[in-house]
C-alpha cells in the first residue's frame, strides 16, 4: 500500500482512530504511523526504545 507520501506500508497490522487521526500499525515495517484526516499529512510516531508493551486484561 502506497500513500500519499510515497511511503510503503508492510503488512498493516491494525487501526485505531482517535482525534480525528487514524493510527496504522505497519507491522513489518516496525512502525506505527498516523494519518491526519484533516490535513491529509501522514506522520511517525516516535516511541522510546525503552517504552514496555503491557497487554489489556
Amino acid at each position: 500500500m502506497t500513500l500519499s507520501i510515497g511511503t510503503e506500508l508492510n503488512e498493516p497490522g491494525g487501526l485505531a482512530v482517535f482525534n480525528g487521526e487514524l493510527y496504522i500499525a505497519d507491522t513489518n515495517n516496525n512502525r506505527i504511523v498516523r494519518w491526519h484526516l484533516k490535513d491529509q499529512k501522514l506522520t511517525e510516531v516516535l516511541v522510546p526504545a525503552t517504552a514496555k508493551l503491557e497487554s489489556a486484561p
